[in-house]
């Protein structure tokens, strides 16, 4: 039998959504809240603002639950909003974000901060910044493990990308 090796080249997504996104997936369409941009990949929440309005904003607590919501792409859900035309073209304040909530064992192209090492298979949590970071206990009655790194991206020392899945 022969055996041979061949280099593959590591190919970036490109989109947010990559495991279990369907059209009977829920997708929720608010405005972006006030003080922040939101970009695509960020865990995100709903808040009320200063109007007693539902708006989103970037998930802000690392030992609460997230509410299990990801922003989406502009070019992802088909559209443009001014020269939004990328993932990493940030949602501004007023802007309509595409939310995806978050199904058990979806996958996506998330945001892990600076200050972070993540290898493939190491347990994540919200940093309660909107990115995620290496998760600081694996106990369930800490219950804050709730996503896992599915690539090695390594020492992280400005804001980056990140494949990972939801698995509680």
């Amino acid at each position: 039998m022969a055996t041979y090796s061949r280099s593959l080249t590591v190919n970036t997504p490109n989109k947010i959504a990559l495991k279990r996104f369907d059209q009977w997936d829920q997708v929720d369409y608010m405005v972006a809240g006030s003080g922040t941009s939101i970009i695509p990949g960020h865990l995100i929440e709903m808040y009320k603002d200063t109007d007693n309005v539902l708006k989103w904003r970037p998930n802000s607590s690392a030992t609460a639950v997230p509410q299990m919501f990801v922003a989406l792409d502009f070019p992802e859900m088909g559209q443009t909003v001014g020269n939004a035309t990328t993932v990493d073209t940030p949602y501004v304040p007023g802007d309509t974000v595409h939310a995806w909530g978050m199904p058990l064992g979806g996958g996506w192209w998330g945001l892990v901060g600076s200050g972070q090492t993540i290898n493939v298979g190491d347990p994540l949590q919200a940093a309660g910044d909107g990115t995620l970071k290496a998760a600081t206990s694996t106990a369930a009655s800490a219950g804050v493990a709730r996503f896992i790194a599915e690539e090695t991206i390594g020492a992280v020392t400005t804001l980056s990308r990140c494949k990972a899945r939801r698995i509680a």
